[in-house]
This record gives structure tokens, C-alpha cells and sequence, in this order.
């Protein structure tokens, strides 16, 4: 799971919990959003160029250092982190 979703999933339930839908609230839910977007958009598509340069160096036998292809979080691996930080801060504030 991603933990940067986890931990701002965690962020913006615990202050809703502590405010209620207050502006920090919203706040907090744009902040998570934009967290969450880095995560699976712009990271995703850092990861697919990267791998396309690693073809185009391997292919052409270009003597480079190889790209990290593995930045972004899948689509799966953002739920289950915002599954896991949901249910943690539910669990700390119930409990």
C-alpha cells in the first residue's frame, strides 16, 4: 500500500474527528488530494517514461546508468493506503 496515502489519509480523518468540517478540514482534504494525485499520477508518469528511456538506451547500446523505473503507486496500491490510514485513525480515535 502507499504510505504517503496512508499517513495523509490518517492527516485528514483525525482532523475532521478533532474540528468536524471545519476550513483545516478542507484544507487537509486538498492537501491528501494533491498527496495522493503525486502518488499516482504525476510519479506514474515519470515511471512509464522511464522505462521507455531504458528501451531506447538498452536498444541503441547507449553506455548510461539506467533510470529508476519504479516511482509512482498503482491504483490498488492508493486504496489499500487509504484503506490502512482510514482505519488506523478510526481504530486510535474509537479505542
Amino acid at each position: 500500500p502507499s504510505a504517503h496515502t496512508a499517513v495523509v489519509t490518517a492527516l485528514t480523518l483525525s482532523v475532521f474527528f478533532a474540528e468536524g468540517p471545519s476550513p483545516l478540514t478542507i484544507v487537509t482534504a486538498v492537501f491528501s488530494g494533491l498527496v495522493v494525485r503525486d502518488a499516482m499520477g504525476f510519479r506514474r508518469a515519470a515511471s512509464e517514461q522511464a522505462q521507455v528511456l531504458n528501451r531506447l538506451i538498452t536498444r541503441d547500446r547507449i553506455h548510461h546508468r539506467h533510470l529508476k523505473e519504479f516511482l509512482g503507486h498503482t491504483p490498488s496500491q492508493v486504496i489499500a493506503g487509504a484503506v490502512l490510514g482510514a482505519l488506523v485513525t478510526v481504530w486510535v480515535h474509537v479505542a
